[in-house]
């Protein structure tokens, strides 16, 4: 490393009387550079809790710098919660909805299409800040927090040199970015560290105006051994109508990845990245299928992300009659999200999503069925939300007027379409 590319400022505090600022770097990026090129890889649990603040008075939509984001003035009108598996290697990291077998994508947004989702956390912005040594760092002083001291870092990664990537209308753009990072003065230990896109750094094209990660770090045992990694992260965001997404995550159960999974982080093309998954045969479109919800799903214990199971109502057939799985037959989903709504009055939505029967892969489309005077059939705390109201025409969203409302015995009706 240049060591010109790091700016020291000794600020006259009792730890900078104590203790050399420059060395606690320098211990600081020792133990990062363990941590990124010698944990092993390893999983972890990750909970995801998000909010939406709206505004309590109306303001011109766009980004301005001299308007700061304040929760304060804003009323939270939504909430939702999910929960996925990561996995995580020196230089990626890999996503599954929580329980699943193999990890499905290296972008967690193409599991989470809907929110403010971020991923990173682990060692993309500590090899970018201590690793690459093309950051300015500073030393600002001593703080107290929590009772104990720690020493305060801030720190500049110009967009030249950041990896730092958001998707907007245009497509992915790299950002600059800035924050600080404290230090624990006795162990050299990473304590927090905050990233923090600002409206002159985001482009018009984005839908967002600036953007704050502060994560918090932990011990973990790997392997026999301790290694400091992110146990929360929050993370709050402005958009373009002045209205603020906050998300908190929090990553616990983190565990070695055992050998005998597919899972691979190396790079051989003769071996895919992603764990294949069992080979299923496809329905032609068209199909009608009824399915009748069997799991126990209700926000007061459901997380976006819980498996679901469900049976079918009636026999699937195909265009000739023949039977292709019996009444009865299980069916394998996925609960997608589960929100809660504070206006005008608390209500609930789960939206759910079934992906296999039998050995075949359902793409389906939610249909409303009615009967020959145009009822519906659905328990009176639950109302069908059905597409175009929800945003994703192979999920069935229920709007539930309890918090016990459970969807166990409801049942959904769908249509097979094309594959995607």
């Amino acid at each position: 490393m240049n060591p010109a590319l790091v700016h020291l400022t000794l600020a006259l505090s009792s730890f900078a009387q104590a203790g050399d600022p420059q060395s606690l770097l320098s211990q600081v990026r020792k133990q990062i550079s363990v941590i990124v090129e010698s944990a092993p890889h390893y999983t972890c649990t990750e909970t995801i809790e998000r909010s939406w603040y709206h505004n309590q008075r109306p303001e011109s939509p766009g980004c301005d710098a001299d308007r700061a984001p304040q929760i304060g003035r804003r009323t939270r009108v939504e909430t939702d919660r999910l929960r996925l598996d990561v996995a995580v290697g020196a230089d990626q990291e890999m996503f599954s909805w929580h329980g699943e077998k193999a990890f499905q994508t290296e972008k967690v947004d193409s599991l989470v299409s809907a929110g403010p989702i971020h991923s990173g956390s682990y060692f993309g912005f500590l090899s970018s800040i201590f690793l690459e040594g093309t950051a300015q760092i500073d030393y600002v002083g001593a703080r107290t927090e929590e009772n104990h001291e720690v020493a305060v870092f801030q720190y500049t990664l110009p967009k030249s040199e950041s990896k730092f990537d958001t998707e907007t209308d245009t497509g992915p753009v790299v950002l600059g970015y800035h924050g600080e990072f404290t230090v624990d003065p006795v162990n050299h230990s990473l304590q927090k560290f905050t990233v923090i896109a600002e409206e002159r750094e985001v482009p018009e094209s984005a839908h967002f105006c600036s953007l704050h990660l502060d994560t918090r770090y932990e011990m973990v045992n790997l392997d026999g051994n301790g290694f400091r990694l992110p146990a929360t992260v929050e993370m709050t965001l402005l958009d373009r109508n002045r209205e603020i997404k906050h998300t908190s995550t929090t990553y616990r159960a983190c565990r070695q990845f055992l050998a005998e999974s597919q899972l691979r982080f190396d790079d051989s093309p003769a071996s895919p990245a992603l764990a294949t998954p069992h080979q299923l045969k496809e329905l032609p479109p068209g199909l009608k299928v009824a399915i009748r919800i069997m799991s126990d799903t209700n926000p007061a214990n459901s997380w976006g992300g819980d498996p679901v199971t469900g049976e079918l109502s009636d026999n699937l057939t195909d265009e000739h009659g023949t039977v292709l799985a019996a009444k009865g037959t299980p069916v394998k989903g996925r609960l997608l999200r589960m929100e809660t709504f504070f206006k005008p009055q608390r209500s609930y939505a789960a939206t759910i999503q079934f992906d296999q029967v039998a050995d075949y892969r359902l793409h389906l489309k939610s249909v409303i069925e009615t009967n020959a005077q145009g009822s519906i059939f659905m328990p009176r705390r639950l109302q069908l939300d059905n597409p175009p109201i929800s945003s994703d025409p192979a999920a069935c969203r229920f709007r539930l007027s309890d918090k016990q409302a459970n969807l166990k015995g409801a049942l959904t009706h769908w249509v097979t379409r094309e594959v995607p």
